[in-house]
C-alpha cells in the first residue's frame, strides 16, 4: 500500500531533458494565489504544450489551478518553467512574461 501513496504524490508528469525551461522570479505582492492560477491555466490552454511549473522541489502542472495553489509560490519565489510540444518556447515565453509583469495585477494603494 505503501507504493500507492507514494505513487499519489508524485506528478503526473516530469519534463524531459529537451523541454523548454526558463527560470523566473514571483514579483507580485501576494505570490502565486487564486486569480493568476486562474490565469496561468487559461493562458496554457492556449498553447499546442504541456507546461509545469516548478518550485521548492514540487512539479505542478500549468493548467491545474489546484495544482499551482499547491506550489505555495509566494513573493520573490524563484519558479522554473517547463514546456514541451510544438509550441514550447512560445507557452514558456508568454507565461515568463506574464509573471514578471506581476501576472498583470494592478497594485493596490493603502492598505488591504
Amino acid at each position: 500500500m505503501n507504493a500507492d501513496v507514494e505513487a499519489e504524490v508524485e506528478p503526473d508528469f516530469e519534463p524531459s531533458a529537451g523541454a523548454i525551461r526558463q527560470a523566473v522570479s514571483i514579483c507580485n505582492a501576494r505570490g502565486l494565489h487564486a486569480r493568476p492560477s486562474a490565469a496561468i491555466s487559461k493562458l496554457v490552454g492556449n498553447f499546442d504544450a504541456h507546461v509545469t511549473i516548478s518550485a521548492s522541489g514540487e512539479v505542478a502542472e500549468a493548467d491545474s489551478i489546484m495544482d499551482l495553489l499547491m506550489l505555495g509560490a509566494g513573493p520573490g519565489s524563484r519558479v522554473v518553467l517547463a514546456a514541451e510540444g510544438i509550441e514550447a518556447a512560445e507557452a514558456v515565453a508568454a507565461l515568463a512574461a506574464f509573471i514578471e509583469r506581476g501576472f498583470d495585477e494592478t497594485p493596490r494603494s493603502g492598505g488591504d
